[in-house]
């Protein structure tokens, strides 16, 4: 068998940047799959590359699909021309003996959370070869709309990168310090631990609170609390470092939650530091369901807890006022998600993907 050409179609953040969703589900895992694997050759374009692609094929008077025999998508794009429908796409894909996998890391059918795409979403799904996600919750939630199962592929990072980065970034305080981390979709899931961090705030002076990427307005009555702004995922790191403890709250009786992954807690794991003379991650303190207690657990790598606001203030009064266990599970975190979720041990599951979506072209 010879080369198989592959086509990932990346997004690109405000910043210039690729983002973390593409980063992680794509780009990442399959970048090294090429570089160790000569069976592959995988292609990246942004949506510019992919204008200029369109464009060199018409001129050259072929079809959209017959260069590569793969297409690996994430997420939702747009065509270049607003008269072809994914549906038109992908049929010339197949006419080309081209074969498209899409791969999901949310829940976006539209159940639980309205989206102007979920229409969209739920017939490109319908559509593709083979479907991934993130992860089994999502799977099941995404096998009610498609006819073979999709296949679940976990969030990974990796950890040499994401932790050298970690290692030469400056902290801004000397205080201990936790909070947020998030965009402006958490908007509901942060209200129980901000309530115990606005008490916190005002008992304990040498605690430093965040709010990193996103802060809603409720998290303005914490006493001095600061926002950080924003970065690039290749800014990211740095960022994750600035905390001890993450919040990684989530509202539990939103549905739409469960199809998360647990990549908050691998990101905060992998921000590594030196702590008492061994490497260690940022702590994370979860909210305990499905997303999360997959990969975390209480008192072990991480904790866990009830999205009551008591029950955020004691887990989170415990991390600060008892050092020696706060290191241990700073120590443990970064261990696990360096032997769990390392991508390095983990970008083959997406060769076995391919390998499925060769048999599909040669059916």
């Amino acid at each position: 068998m010879g080369v198989t050409k592959v086509m990932l179609p990346i997004r690109k953040c405000p910043f210039g940047e690729i983002t973390a969703i593409s980063y992680y589900r794509g780009y990442l895992p399959l970048k090294l799959l090429s570089e160790n694997n000569d069976r592959y050759n995988v292609k990246f374009f942004d949506n510019n590359g992919l204008i200029v692609y369109s464009w060199l094929l018409e001129k050259s008077g072929r079809k959209f699909g017959d260069e590569f025999d793969i297409y690996w998508i994430t997420r939702l794009h747009n065509t270049v021309d607003e008269t072809i429908s994914v549906q038109d796409v992908v049929s010339r894909m197949h006419e080309m003996g081209s074969v498209a996998i899409f791969d999901s890391d949310d829940d976006l059918m539209g159940d639980y959370r309205q989206f102007d795409g979920s229409d969209a979403f739920v017939e490109t799904i319908q559509t593709m070869d083979l479907v991934t996600a993130s992860t089994p919750y999502l799977a099941d939630r995404m096998s009610e709309y498609v006819d073979t199962k999709p296949i679940v592929l976990p969030n990974c990072i990796d950890v040499d990168w994401f932790s050298r980065v970690s290692m030469r970034s400056q902290r801004k305080s000397s205080k201990l310090t936790l909070g947020f981390i998030g965009t402006t979709t958490h908007e509901k899931d942060w209200i129980y631990a901000g309530e115990a961090l606005r008490k916190i705030a005002s008992e304990y002076d040498d605690v430093q609170v965040y709010s990193a990427g996103y802060m809603p307005d409720y998290l303005s009555k914490i006493p001095n609390i600061k926002k950080l702004s924003p970065v690039p995922y290749n800014q990211y790191p740095g960022l994750m470092r600035q905390f001890d403890i993450v919040c990684c709250a989530l509202d539990s009786e939103d549905k739409f939650n469960k199809s998360k992954s647990s990549v908050k807690f691998l990101e905060a794991g992998a921000a590594a530091r030196e702590v008492d003379g061994k490497v260690g991650g940022a702590v994370s303190v979860c909210t305990d369901m499905v997303t999360y207690n997959r990969a975390v657990r209480n008192d072990v790598n991480g904790v866990l807890v009830a999205n009551k606001t008591d029950a955020w203030y004691n887990a989170l009064t415990r991390l600060i006022e008892d050092e020696e266990h706060r290191n241990k599970l700073s120590w443990r975190a970064y261990n696990w998600v360096k032997s769990n979720r390392d991508i390095k041990d983990h970008y083959k599951r997406w060769g076995t993907v391919l390998r499925k979506a060769e048999l599909l072209r040669h059916e």
